[in-house]
């Protein structure tokens, strides 16, 4: 009829088919100098739906899904970030990262109140490096537990240069002594040998 739906542009820019809208703006087109379909900033690339596409505003690309986004590789899977981070949001919330730090791949926690879990489900979970493994607290504890049993926890904040050794019940047993290089039992504890009742103290 009379309504217009769509317009293809073969003048403007030599090469390329122009695909326009009702309005006459340019929705994508057919890029003769590359070979190609490029989408005109902003458009989308729809799939079923509104809530179902890619874009991109020129600069960054944004693939936007109303449920999951499946990426399933018969080989592998890379993200190659020259930024050197991969940012890991939850409704627009910033809640962790993975960073490349001098070389140091770095798993950190962004939110406050927050933290880092490595969780498995009945199997180990293996470190392993050739080099060395820190434990950095930064002035808090690393505790040991069993399931929700408190086993035993390392306090490192407590006193600078110390690391003190307590029991389930926060109770110190024995500290590595940073100003004296040595192992200092606490008061009254034992070292003991084979079974309580064998003991230097």
């Amino acid at each position: 009829g009379a309504q217009l739906a769509m317009s293809i542009d073969m003048g403007t820019t030599a090469g390329d088919a122009i695909f326009k809208d009702k309005d006459g703006v340019e929705v994508f087109r057919i890029d003769g100098s590359e070979t190609s379909l490029l989408m005109a900033s902003g458009k989308k690339i729809q799939f079923a739906d509104t809530g179902e596409h890619i874009s991109s505003d020129g600069t960054d690309l944004t693939v936007a899904s109303g449920g999951d986004v499946v990426v399933d590789a018969e080989d592998d899977i890379v993200l190659d970030a020259n930024g050197a981070n991969v940012f890991f949001k939850d409704n627009g919330t910033l809640i962790g990262a993975i960073n490349n730090n001098s070389n140091v791949l770095e798993i950190s926690g962004s939110v406050n109140t927050g933290g880092v879990a490595i969780s498995g489900s009945a199997g180990k979970i293996t470190l392993h490096t050739g080099g060395d493994i820190e434990l950095n607290a930064d002035g808090g504890d690393i505790t040991f537990k069993d399931g929700t049993q408190l086993a035993m926890s390392v306090d490192m904040g407590s006193t600078a240069g110390d690391a003190i050794f307590k029991d389930a019940g926060g109770t110190e047993v024995f500290r590595i002594d940073g100003s004296a290089d040595s192992l200092l039992m606490a008061s009254d504890k034992k070292i003991e040998f084979n079974d309580s009742t064998q003991f230097i103290h």
